[in-house]
Order: structure tokens, then sequence, then C-alpha cells
């Protein structure tokens, strides 16, 4: 295994105060002007009023950015015989991985089979399609069949993160 972890030189950034905290007020604070509504019935506000104060119910939901830690590692085959790359990879979308593997490695669209296998448990992170592009060029480069395989490690530190989020949900019960 690789680790050049001892040539990087951290420095500070404007940004090393923005934690989840700070987001989680930053959200939290947002005016009505910035928020969107999700789904609202009826005359909300009117409804509210009607209602009394122990009948009404507000929370407020927050969800920092984080990985998605899906269930089944991230995984992808790839081989490549000078002309044509053929790949076996879970995918939400093959026809997107397949262009996203095209911009990535240049090789033409017609040149390119992936064949995608089932598999469950990623949560949605197989929207993504780095970790393909990643086992494509690894074939090209090498001239050889790539098993590639995330482990826990690579996810956390190199994976796609979820939007942070704030939902503040207002209810009146009868």
């Amino acid at each position: 295994m690789l680790d050049g972890s001892e040539h990087l030189k951290w420095t500070k950034s404007k940004y090393d105060a923005y934690d989840d905290d700070h987001l989680k007020k930053s959200l939290s604070e947002l005016d009505d002007k910035n928020l969107r509504v999700v789904r609202s019935s009826g005359d909300t506000a009117a409804e509210i009023k009607r209602h009394s104060a122990d009948s009404i119910h507000s929370a407020e939901y927050f969800n920092p950015y984080q990985e998605n830690a899906q269930m089944e590692p991230l995984n992808a085959v790839a081989k490549y015989d000078g002309e044509h790359l053929t790949l076996w990879a879970g995918s939400q979308s093959p026809t997107q991985a397949t262009d996203y593997v095209a911009s990535v490695t240049g090789i033409s669209l017609d040149k390119i089979t992936i064949h995608s296998m089932r598999s469950g448990g990623g949560l949605g992170r197989r929207y993504f399609y780095d970790f393909i592009a990643e086992a494509a060029y690894l074939a090209i480069q090498t001239k050889k069949m790539v098993k590639l395989l995330w482990i826990r490690e690579d996810c956390i530190q190199h994976g796609r993160y979820h939007l942070a989020r704030c939902d503040n949900n207002t209810i009146a019960l009868d």
C-alpha cells in the first residue's frame, strides 16, 4: 500500500472554524426568504393560529455533511486490451457511468462496455462513478485486468458526502 502522508504539509484555512456546529447555526438562522418550503397542505399559518399551543409541535432536524458509509464496499473490475475497455461494476446508471468513464479516459463510448452487477446497500453512493473510472484508469495504465476495492478508510477519506441539511417542521394536531 502506498502512503505519502509524511510528505503533506497542512496550512491554515479560512474554513478552520467551519465545523458542524457552525454549519448548523448558519442553517438554523436563515431567514424565511432563503428557505424552501418542501410541503405545505392548505393555509398552514391559519391552521396553526386556529390550534391551541399544546397541539402544535415543532422540531428541527440537522444532518451534517457525512460520508455515505454504505454497507457494501465500492468495487469494480476493469480490463483494457489496448482498444476496448470492459468494466464490471455496480452502478445506479450504467449509461451515465459509461459517459463519465469516457470523459475521464478519453476512450470513445463505442469502445467501452459496462456490465452492471447487481448490488445493494450502496444507499445512493453508486450514483457516482469515481471508483469505476479509477479501475478503468488503472487497467489502461497497467495494461492488466484490475480489481478495485475501496476499503472503509478510502470511502471515509475520499468519498462523496451527503449534503448538509436542516429541516424545520411544524404540525398542528387535532
